[in-house]
């Protein structure tokens, strides 16, 4: 059986396209005709659809009915209702008109902020780095890192390498390192200049010129080791500002200075080929102004030399006993230079005379002392040496070495004898004998001081002195006078007014009370003035000692 068109017509059969036995389907082929396949998917001939499967990106297919495929959106794709778009910001961060995008990953880019182009001009925020080159009519930037090496910058144009720096700005160009600026360009109007914020270093033997015709240099001559000024002839180099020689500095010509010259604190400024004489303010030591002339001395020149005086530290010569006109420059005890009264270059000097020693009147004037004498050679003193302690003069080689006197006048002993040892008297320095300070000594057949004992035949020797310190001829002996006795040495109970005696009991000590023993020596030798009561036992006193031994002695049976 078959249809045409709508109407059915019974007994025609379909014929086999692929028959592919019981199971098999009916199909149509190209003319439209009913025709049996073997596979339930169609594909019985050419252009059957037996199935719709979705690929990569799709979903959905079927083998029956109405299909449908459905297109899957993913990153960066977008799927409307009649279209498919690409999404962009799905992958790219920081979109902005004109930002130049680069690549993040290999599935994300970046509008970069700092680098854009708007069709004229490529702007870079921060550094550009370039191993080739960067060319073009115009490059603006805050800031270039060149790479290093030989001809990291330059200029390729001839005529056309300039550098160019902005007008009237304080520091319209700089050379720093880090945060340094060593070298600043001024371009502030009339006050165009270059400065170093370092040393400006020029190597030996490079000359520094000045002038459009090369008028004068400067130059270090390392065969020399001399710096070089040299001007116009004659020399003209103008300084207008201060100058600091660091070293000497030596000029083969005149040198005018039309300002101040300042050395510096505690140097000299020296003068002729030997360095004979010097100028220095001598600061560290006395403040002073210092002039320092040749051996043969200074001489000023000149009409008239004029000093201001009177009385302050900004005067030259401060007044010490002005007389007005006819005064006369004298040095006070600080040898400071001070005006005075006197034609004599001081004060004036009463009982003036040949050879005299002058001493103050405490009036501004002087006395000449006729008992106290000089003539060059020899001291001479007609009255007595007054002094609390002992006083000492030495004399001409061969004759006695050395006589000490001392005159206490009305002064109380308490005050001029209050030591042990405490003297005033005759005292004669010979023996070279070692002896005890305070201890009584007699001088022996031999020559040399010996400790006076009363039962000693020895001490009946008309020569008693007494011991000062520990060698007669270094410290002397005192012969006759006064002198402080340590109570230790006195054997019995002291007594003012009272007689004393040579000791019988221990050498070297004194006795108030007299020998009695057969073949004991009575000998005085001088007086007790006064004691001195420290307290304690009367042994520990001491005595002020009259000291005028007896020339006689008696010897007991």
């Amino acid at each position: 059986m078959g249809y045409a068109g709508s109407n059915y017509e019974q007994g025609i059969a379909p014929e086999s396209g692929t028959l592919a036995g019981p199971g098999s389907y009916v199909g149509v082929n190209a003319d439209g005709e009913f025709i049996l396949t073997s596979s339930a998917s169609g594909g019985g001939g050419s252009g059957d659809i037996t199935a719709v499967a979705a690929g990569n990106g799709l979903t959905g297919g079927g083998t029956t009915g109405a299909v449908t495929l459905t297109v899957g959106a993913g990153t960066g794709i977008d799927v409307a209702t009649n279209a498919i778009s690409v999404d962009v910001s799905d992958f790219l961060a920081n979109g902005a008109n004109n930002r130049i995008v680069t690549a993040v990953n290999a599935d994300s880019m970046n509008g970069e902020a700092n680098l854009t182009f708007d069709g004229n001009k490529l702007t870079a925020v921060g550094q550009i780095s370039s191993s080739l080159g960067v060319t073009g009519s115009t490059v603006e930037a805050q800031s270039m890192t060149l790479a290093g090496g030989d001809g990291a910058l330059e200029f390729s144009v001839a005529g056309q390498n300039s550098i160019k720096i902005p007008d009237n700005q304080a520091t319209a160009l700089i050379v720093e390192e880090a945060n340094n600026a060593y070298l600043t360009f001024v371009t502030t109007n009339t006050g165009e200049k270059v400065v170093f914020d370092v040393d400006g270093k020029l190597k030996d033997d490079i000359e520094l010129l000045f002038g459009n015709d090369n008028d004068a240099t400067i130059e270090y001559k390392s065969a020399t080791n001399q710096l070089i000024i040299s001007g116009t002839h004659p020399l003209g180099t103008a300084i207008s500002a201060s100058v600091d020689f660091a070293d000497s500095a030596t000029f083969q010509d005149d040198v005018i200075f039309n300002d101040s010259v300042k050395l510096v604190d505690d140097k000299n400024l020296i003068f002729g080929t030997n360095n004979d004489a010097i100028i220095q303010y001598a600061e560290a030591s006395t403040n002073r102004l210092i002039i320092s002339g040749s051996t043969t001395g200074i001489s000023l020149g000149g009409g008239s030399i004029a000093l201001d005086f009177g009385a302050g530290a900004d005067k030259t010569i401060n007044s010490g006993t002005l007389a007005g006109p006819g005064s006369y420059i004298g040095l006070d005890a600080n040898n400071l230079l001070v005006l005075t009264a006197s034609s004599g270059g001081g004060a004036t000097i009463d009982n003036d005379a040949d050879n005299r020693v002058t001493t103050a009147k405490g009036d501004g004037t002087l006395n000449g002392e006729a008992n106290l004498t000089f003539d060059g050679t020899n001291l001479g003193a007609s009255r007595a040496i007054f002094g609390t302690t002992v006083a000492t003069l030495t004399v001409a080689a061969g004759e006695l070495s050395t006589l000490s006197a001392i005159d206490s006048g009305s002064n109380k002993y308490t005050t001029q004898y209050d030591g042990v040892g405490d003297l005033q008297g005759q005292v004669l320095s010979f023996g070279c004998s070692t002896v005890v300070k305070n201890q009584l000594y007699f001088l022996s057949s031999s020559g040399g001081f010996h400790a006076a004992q009363a039962n000693d035949d020895d001490s009946a020797s008309p020569f008693l002195a007494i011991a000062l310190n520990t060698n007669s001829t270094t410290h002397g002996m005192l012969t006759k006078g006064i002198i402080r006795i340590t109570g230790s040495l006195v054997d019995d109970t002291m007594t003012i007014g009272a007689a004393v005696y040579v000791s019988k009991e221990t050498a070297g000590r004194y006795a108030f009370v007299a020998p009695t023993g057969s073949g004991e020596i009575v000998r005085q030798v001088g007086y007790c003035l006064d004691i001195n009561t420290h307290g304690g036992s009367s042994q520990q006193m001491d005595m002020l000692l009259y000291f005028n031994p007896s020339d006689t002695f008696i010897e007991l049976a």
